[in-house]
């Protein structure tokens, strides 16, 4: 089987670490970077970077379209995928929210601006939608009083770290996981229009 992460930042990295610890040969591991990964680490570490260093092969949607023993793990990815374009069903995405709810952008910003008290990370199914395939599984975690959308996102970050290590390692182990459909009652999108930063009210 192939690996193919797709995405940046540390979610990415830490992934590709733990593929590699896992024991899978790094020869059968492939990333795909965002298009603004310069290759420099920042506050956020590079994953063309850590490839490159790795010597993991750094391929192109159109090459993993190719392939039929994928697995594909969108981490973060800055591009829209569609799923019949790939010979494998194996596809999988990791979306900052307790999905239903806010699909799309902003993941960080409006769970405060709309007073919530908790959020979470959800590892789901890639379909032909915007974060709206099956839930695999999910991690709430609380948002404090002071929290504000840094907070949050590295909250996001470390959960999401250990979300997908827990259901890669059922999938790398042939286990069997139930996926749930969305809750389409509460379900929630935001576009990148959704907040107009020069004229925004908080609370």
């Amino acid at each position: 089987m192939i690996v193919c992460i797709a995405g940046k930042n540390d979610i990415a990295v830490e992934i590709l670490l733990y593929l590699l610890d896992y024991g899978i040969d790094r020869k059968n591991i492939c990333i795909i970077s965002n298009r603004t990964d310069d290759g420099k680490d920042n506050w956020q570490r590079s994953l063309l970077k850590k490839a490159s260093e790795l010597n993991i092969k750094i391929t192109t949607l159109e090459e993993v379209y190719q392939i039929e023993n994928l697995l594909f793990l969108s981490l973060e990815f800055d591009r829209i995928v569609n799923p019949n374009k790939f010979k494998t069903d194996k596809l999988f995405n990791i979306h900052f929210s307790l999905l239903s709810k806010y699909k799309g952008m902003f993941t960080s910003i409006l769970p405060i601006l709309n007073n919530e008290k908790t959020t979470g990370v959800t590892f789901h199914k890639i379909d032909k939608g915007i974060d709206t395939g099956n839930i695999i599984s999910q991690k709430e975690f609380e948002i404090d009083f002071m929290d504000n959308s840094r907070d949050i996102y590295h909250k996001y970050i470390k959960n999401g770290i250990s979300l997908v290590k827990e259901c890669l390692n059922k999938i790398l182990q042939n286990q069997f996981f139930e996926e749930k459909e969305q809750d389409l009652y509460n379900s929630t999108y935001f576009s990148k229009q959704s907040i107009d930063f020069k004229n925004i009210q908080i609370d």
